[in-house]
């Protein structure tokens, strides 16, 4: 009987995620290459001014750098990213999230392009086993608690902060870090069968990837800084990068790990 109850414990143990989200912590704070990593907090309750509330998982950094991360253990599954064969195999753009506090300036927090390295492919479509076809998919149901999570630490921070003497600044990227395995598929749409939806095993091309950008229009608290003049404009404005990094390749990719604005800005 004694067997069997603590049969009972351990799976209850593996079956709830907090054993992988520590494991995560733990590889953050074991980089010894690259930045200097480490784990700012983790279990941070955030709240929204629209009552909107939860935890953060784990937030991690270096400098002005901050990780909000979102473990998902999911082991077992397969994470597969649809990208049309034309895409390019090697982006470094992300979309993140700049939160500034200047002196006489005030301060502001808007999501604009960093160049991020290491390099991935870029998808805006993900099929996960077993998820329901009728519901929503599953990224975007994790962004919709991941994205309003880092817009209110964001804002919480440099509410604590008070008035700088000098100017403060902060970027925050949104991770989903998971033992799921990540795989991409590369297609072409032409070879998509119009009476089935679906397309051949020759027509597909698929690989084992350690991290992949997930971009697309996501879920958000914060107004535009300006009125958009056209949908296609509006439209670009939403979109977020959520970075999706296998879990045995986090070390690696944080070891490789660069961050700098576009078009040569200085910080």
């Amino acid at each position: 009987m004694e067997r069997n109850h603590q049969k009972v414990l351990l799976d209850l143990a593996n079956g709830s995620g907090f054993l992988f989200q520590l494991r995560v912590e733990d590889e953050i704070k074991g980089i010894r290459s690259g930045c200097t990593w480490e784990l700012v907090l983790h279990e941070h309750h955030w709240r929204t001014q629209d009552g909107g509330e939860g935890y953060i998982d784990i937030l991690a950094g270096y400098g002005k750098i901050r990780l909000v991360v979102e473990c998902k253990k999911a082991s077992g599954q397969d994470w597969l990213f649809l990208v049309p064969r034309t895409a390019s195999p090697s982006n470094h753009r992300v979309r993140a999230l700049q939160a500034i506090d200047e002196p006489n300036v005030g301060a502001r927090v808007k999501w604009r392009e960093f160049i991020v390295q290491p390099t991935s492919e870029e998808a805006a479509f993900c099929a996960v086993q077993g998820q329901d076809p009728k519901g929503q998919p599953m990224i975007e149901r994790l962004a919709d608690s991941l994205l309003p999570a880092m817009e209110a630490v964001a804002l919480e921070e440099l509410a604590i902060a008070g008035a700088p003497a000098k100017k403060q600044d902060r970027v925050y990227i949104p991770v989903v870090v998971t033992a799921a395995t990540i795989h991409v598929a590369r297609f072409d749409a032409m070879t998509v069968d119009l009476s089935t939806g679906e397309i051949s095993q020759a027509d597909l091309t698929t690989k084992e990837v350690p991290l992949v950008r997930f971009r697309k229009g996501l879920a958000s608290t914060l107004k535009p800084e300006g009125k958009p003049v056209a949908l296609i404009e509006a439209n670009k404005e939403k979109e977020r990068t959520i970075l999706v990094i296998q879990a045995r390749h986090l070390t690696r990719v944080l070891s490789a790990w660069t961050i700098q604005p576009p078009f040569g800005e200085e910080w």
